[in-house]
């Protein structure tokens, strides 16, 4: 992040505390094209509607007007506001986000919009229910996503979207009702220090969904070699042949 956008950020988190946010609307080729966002955690990237074209474009050709989307890991909102967008005033995203700062940016910039199917869960996802605890170890909740959706009382979800930062796995693991019986689209991402580690991490993910009879996809390169490795993948419920 450059010396610039730090500033910018700071100016326009105070702003929106004032009342006032800064916001600006995404103007570049991508799916995410006329998406207001404030400009506090954003990038240049954001606006120019190039920002992980590759994962916009398969959110894009998968999801429909009507559907579920849930967005764990969800970050500022990006691709909440997204599926926001193409799922419609009848369907529902689901924004999941441990770090307070940046799920009131997911509610703002959905406020910007008037996106009222937009409802953010301040939590961790992960392969059980666990509650804070008072030594602070645990800050937020720890929610599976089968028992999220059922105390939501959601649809079926359409497509999980899954950015977690090494925790894939466990999100996984506590969501197999949903893996078995309505078969969501899983969009995932991995991170590593390196592109070897990612690619490990890659194939432990790629292998959980196949165990749940899913085929993935790997996706366009979000980011230019530059040390960090980040992939990205979409799985889909592979067709089975009745016995």
């Amino acid at each position: 992040m450059t010396l610039v956008e730090r500033i910018g950020r700071v100016v326009a988190g105070a702003a929106r505390r004032s009342g006032f946010p800064l916001s600006a609307t995404i103007w570049g080729p991508g799916p995410s094209s006329g998406i207001r966002m404030g400009l506090e955690g954003t990038t240049r990237h954001h606006f120019t509607g190039l920002y992980k074209l590759g994962v916009q474009k398969c959110i894009a050709e998968r999801l429909r007007p009507g559907g579920c989307f849930i967005d764990v890991g969800a970050n500022i909102g990006f691709f909440s506001l997204l599926a926001a967008k193409l799922t419609g005033s009848d369907g529902q995203v689901v924004a999941i986000e441990p770090v307070p700062a940046n799920a009131e940016l997911v509610k703002a910039n959905a406020v910007l919009n008037g996106f009222g199917n937009v409802t953010v869960v301040r939590a961790a996802a992960g392969a059980a229910n666990r509650l804070p605890d008072a030594r602070g170890r645990l800050p937020v909740p720890v929610l599976s996503l089968d028992g999220l959706v059922s105390h939501l009382r959601l649809p079926p979800p359409t497509m999980v979207r899954i950015d977690v930062k090494g925790a894939e796995l466990e999100v996984l693991a506590g969501m197999p009702g949903n893996l078995s019986r309505h078969h969501p689209d899983i969009l995932f991402e991995v991170d590593a220090p390196g592109m070897a580690e990612a690619e490990a991490r890659y194939a432990k993910v790629s292998e959980a969904l196949a165990h749940s009879g899913y085929e993935v996809r790997r996706l366009e390169t979000a980011y230019p070699p530059q040390g960090w490795g980040v992939l990205n993948g979409i799985a889909a419920a592979a067709l089975r042949t009745p016995p």
